[in-house]
């Protein structure tokens, strides 16, 4: 909707002159959509079916109201699987925390003070068969709408 409504990538890619022939592709995956884009990008590269390619993302939170992207209904099987909707994060930690009688303050201490255990335990070697060195710089998770992530391993060659 709005400023993020119809083939976004299109108009950048005109604005800094490209020729009209090079096509553009609009993903959206709410938060992980330029993570998304540059793992389309690479797997389009590896394949051979391009030889350059430009990733990029441009959600704006701020510019575009949470929920105005998403379709009126959620069809009739979700609507039957979830009757009171989906939510999104933040307004779904306020209902756990609402139906469970948890405050903020009591939530926040309990996490401190799960840190502080961890990171006492792994640093006397308590987590030494649990966590294990991964021979890569830079793994990127991303949340999205609906419950989906996506993950992205990036290995300098």
């Amino acid at each position: 909707m709005g400023e993020q409504s119809g083939n976004i990538a299109r108009n950048p890619s005109l604005a800094a002159g490209l020729p009209q022939g090079v096509p553009a592709t609009t993903i959206n995956r709410q938060c992980g959509s330029s993570q998304q884009a540059a793992a389309f990008a690479a797997q389009g590269v590896m394949a051979g079916g391009y030889d350059v390619v430009i990733a990029a993302g441009v959600e704006s939170m701020s510019a575009v109201p949470l929920g105005s992207s998403r379709p009126a209904t959620l069809g009739q099987r979700n609507a039957a699987r979830y009757p009171e909707g989906l939510v999104h994060q933040g307004i779904s930690a306020e209902l756990v925390a609402a139906r469970w009688k948890l405050d903020r303050e009591e939530l926040d201490a309990y996490s401190a003070e799960s840190h502080r255990r961890a990171a006492a335990t792994a640093a006397a070697g308590g987590f030494a068969g649990e966590i294990v060195s991964v021979p890569t710089a830079g793994l990127q998770t991303m949340c999205e709408a609906g419950g989906m992530a996506n993950a992205t391993i990036l290995e300098r060659l």
